[in-house]
């Protein structure tokens, strides 16, 4: 199974699922095949794995979910069809390094993945292993402006509502920020 995930093989995926193949085998690395998939960018395979019972709150060795991978990579209709699944146990979870989908969707610029996240209630408050929230995991990269803009928005807004904690309503409570890849933070 995973060697279809690794190719984008749904074929050969298909084949061993009829024979008792097992979707959430987990190799050596913790690894099962949808975190494969979704770390390589296979919409394809994601999709079959999904419909065939994948779980998608598994975590390799690193504590990193099918999510995160897709995160790290890049690979937006990854997430987004992780997300699509509805099973929200992952999407406060962090990683060995503290980070959640947010703070590396953030980081690396993936609007949409952030955009979504945040609708579905990712915690914009969490705090990786550097102290660092998601919206401070991105401030250095002035392509990322936009999911930055994202962040302090829904961080303003949980603060105004009463639901950060008090530190953190301090730090957000005079935030009007405008992004440009002019800025600096």
């Amino acid at each position: 199974m995973h060697a279809g995930a690794y190719s984008d093989q749904v074929e050969c995926m298909e084949l061993l699922e009829q024979h008792e193949g097992n979707v959430n085998a987990v190799d050596v690395d913790g690894f099962t095949p949808l975190m494969i998939a979704a770390e390589r960018g296979h919409d394809g395979a994601i999709e079959f794995l999904l419909e065939n019972s994948a779980d998608v709150s598994l975590v390799n060795n690193d504590n990193n979910s099918a999510l995160h991978l897709a995160c790290i990579e890049g690979h937006s209709s990854c997430a987004l069809l992780l997300l699509k699944d509805g099973d929200d146990s992952v999407i406060n979870r962090a990683n060995s390094q503290g980070q959640t989908a947010l703070h590396i969707a953030a980081k690396n610029g993936i609007e949409d993945v952030v955009e979504e996240l945040v609708t579905r209630g990712s915690d914009v408050f969490t705090e990786d292993e550097n102290g660092f929230t998601p919206a401070l995991a991105c401030a250095p990269n002035p392509q990322v402006a936009h999911c930055l803009s994202v962040l302090l928005k829904a961080m303003a807004s949980k603060a105004n509502n009463q639901k950060a904690p008090v530190k953190k309503k301090r730090e957000v409570s005079h935030l009007n920020f405008k992004p440009s890849y002019n800025s600096t933070i």
